[in-house]
């Protein structure tokens, strides 16, 4: 397993499900037995390991399970980030979703994935996290981070 260094989590309000209103793309709805709907924020989480987005399991297009509120769906544009996850997190499967906004996806529980968090988090040993990521995934992926680093750059300058 390795370090997780970028948890980003959708601001209170945004990009919420509420009762009633339709699902944004790439999000979900949970629901929990004698209540109504209930809000549900999406977060993006990039690791050494991959780029995942994690909802919570939406009975809705995946069907009724006794678990569903133990569950979270753990999505990914590339299924070698997923393959790299689930070493850490065995018995699962890779979902292939080739129409969904996500192709890649796995149903995990949700304290498998906080273990796999918490465990990350333990492993961080390096100062610089977008090089890492070039050592273990490549210049590619080291490019499309650094894109992402800044374009959330224009937040501290105003821009967003």
């Amino acid at each position: 397993m390795s370090a997780a260094t970028i948890i980003v989590h959708a601001p209170s309000g945004a990009d919420v499900i509420r009762e009633g209103a339709p699902a944004p793309s790439g999000t979900t709805r949970g629901s929990e037995p004698g209540r109504a709907d209930k809000e549900v924020t999406p977060i993006w989480v990039l690791t050494v390991d991959g780029f995942y987005s994690v909802t919570a399991f939406d009975e809705k297009r995946g069907g009724p399970r006794a678990d569903a509120n133990e569950l979270v769906i753990v999505r990914a544009r590339v299924k070698d980030d997923l393959e790299r996850l689930v070493r850490s997190l065995p018995n699962l499967e890779i979902l292939a979703t080739p129409r969904s906004d996500y192709p890649f996806r796995i149903i995990c529980r949700r304290d498998q994935w906080a273990g796999y968090l918490a465990t990350s988090v333990g492993e961080i040993d390096y100062v610089n996290f977008k090089d890492r990521v070039a050592k273990r995934l490549g210049k590619g992926r080291h490019d499309v981070l650094f894109s992402v680093w800044a374009m959330l750059r224009r937040l501290e300058e105003g821009e967003a």
